[in-house]
């Protein structure tokens, strides 16, 4: 039996920081970041006591409507259980109503970090389960630097089971159309729905498992176990800056029509069915004293209109007090525009772009230096008008 006090991970101070390490004689599931850096927790959740912490999290809400079940939304579905786990549950009265909750949502929200969950998934077919990121009310908008987007760090979608699968996905601009792709984005012309994903395969499905997210200003790195498992940079997907919020969910969504639906269907399922969580948990690397570099861009010209095929100057102005300065972006909503690698503590580089999209843009500039840290620029508009 897991003993959360046991914790597998060692806590000691370093310079009156909490830092977080690996401990190499656990048993099960992986915990806390990679261990090659030092790491400080700034929020988690143990799920101890006899009801959630209502100061940490609130109701997620939605609907469920099927075909073949009257349903309802019942409190009773989400369970504290008296040894530190979470659960959300459907299960089926006397009557054949299918019960269910939908789960929490945390009042805590942050950009960037790595944010973690350990889990004994659902089984059973008609509705999946997930650990992600998002805003609250559930909106991604159409700028990833003014809207938060979507992190699925896991999703459980497929079943009953034909194998041990999974998936990790990140969605920007959900709800405009597009579609799952490989594109480059400093080639995109068009602010449009983008999807990276991995679906992937494990040895065993059942117990308990370690799920994460490295969210950066550049890079999403998955984790499952401990062992990286998917990443993508800002050249596969849009980057977004904006404070995420976190959900434990059970989904539930209405089949279209009596095919088979990629959650399955929940006439198939054997009620009743749960997700545990055991924990989450968020931590942020530590860097010491070392600082990001400090980043302002602006126009060349003082306007804030230009036409379509007009050249649009930028001057980024970066310096690094700690480090060495080597590579410059520069972003329209969290699209990648230019690029390009330096060498210096102090940079003045004019960017001409032809590639902004119609309407309005968001411009950041970021600055990364040797030691891997990422300034950011405040945020400029720039409308291209057609």
């Amino acid at each position: 039996m897991y003993i959360k006090k046991d914790l597998s991970i060692l806590l000691f101070y370093y310079f009156g920081i909490l830092i977080i390490t690996s401990c190499s004689d656990r048993s099960g599931p992986a915990e806390g970041p990679p261990g090659d850096r030092k790491w400080k927790m700034v929020w988690n959740d143990e799920f101890e006591g006899a009801s959630y912490d209502t100061t940490r999290w609130f109701p997620s809400g939605g609907g469920w409507t099927l075909p073949d079940f009257k349903t309802l939304h019942t409190d009773e579905n989400l369970i504290m259980d008296g040894k530190s786990n979470l659960i959300i549950r459907v299960s089926k009265n006397d009557q054949g109503t299918l019960l269910y909750n939908n789960g929490l949502t945390s009042y805590y929200e942050k950009a960037y970090g790595y944010f973690e969950a350990r889990v004994k998934f659902s089984t059973q077919p008609g509705w999946w389960t997930a650990f992600w990121l998002s805003g609250h009310p559930y909106f991604e908008g159409d700028d990833c630097f003014v809207y938060p987007q979507e992190f699925d760090v896991y999703e459980d979608f497929y079943k009953p089971k034909k194998e041990n699968d999974l998936q990790h996905v990140y969605h920007a601009n959900a709800g405009l159309p597009g579609e799952y792709g490989k594109t480059d984005m400093m080639n995109c012309n068009k602010v449009r729905r983008h999807s990276v994903k991995k679906r992937f395969t494990i040895d065993k499905y059942e117990g308990w498992h370690t799920v994460a997210v490295e969210w950066t200003p550049l890079e999403h790195i998955f984790y499952f176990d401990g062992k990286e498992n998917f990443r993508m940079n800002y050249r596969k997907c849009p980057v977004t800056n904006v404070p995420q919020k976190i959900w434990v969910s059970g989904c539930y969504r209405t089949p279209s029509d009596s095919a088979e639906a990629f959650y399955g269907l929940a006439k198939y399922g054997k009620w009743p069915d749960q997700v545990v969580f055991d924990y989450v948990r968020v931590y942020d690397q530590d860097w010491g004293k070392k600082t990001a570099p400090s980043v302002e861009v602006v126009t060349l010209l003082p306007k804030s209109g230009f036409s379509a095929g007009e050249p649009v100057q930028f001057l980024v102005n970066a310096n690094d007090d700690d480090g060495i300065i080597k590579t410059i972006y520069l972003f329209s909503k969290g699209r990648i525009r230019a690029e390009i690698e330096v060498d210096s503590v102090k940079v003045n580089h004019t960017f001409t772009l032809w590639n902004l999209f119609t309407g309005e843009n968001t411009i950041i500039a970021m600055a990364k230096d040797n030691d891997g840290r990422v300034g950011q620029s405040g945020m400029i508009r720039v409308n291209i008008s057609e």
